[in-house]
């Protein structure tokens, strides 16, 4: 990426932001519904999801991009909470640096907030 290119993506946008507070939202929605219940619920979220993801892919940066690609490879094989847990936080991360440039706060730290 060229210095034009990462100046324009730490262009603090409110639209940028406010999807990367959606993805959040969405995820933590999908964390309180029950598994095996609410499937109308679930469907609906998972449609979000896919809007989101189209949506990063034209707005965010390569590595926020990667890693929501790999947390949503993660949780939809079904692999342990932990590890989706880990990949969430990994995209959270990742959105902060898009919108902060580099930071001195780590993954962990968000693991941290979360439990």
């Amino acid at each position: 990426m060229d210095k034009v290119q990462a100046e324009l993506l730490r262009i603090d946008s409110p639209d940028r932001v406010q999807l990367f507070f959606e993805y959040i939202q969405v995820v933590i929605d999908i964390m309180g519904v029950k598994k095996g219940g609410q499937q109308g619920k679930t469907r609906a979220l998972g449609i979000k999801l896919q809007r989101i993801g189209l949506q990063l892919m034209v707005v965010a940066s390569d590595e926020v991009v990667e890693k929501f690609i790999k947390w949503r490879a993660i949780a939809m094989a079904g692999e342990f909470a932990e590890e989706v847990v880990e990949a969430f936080a990994d995209v959270v991360f990742a959105m902060r640096k898009d919108i902060v440039g580099e930071t001195v706060r780590k993954p962990d730290d968000i693991m941290d907030i979360l439990f």
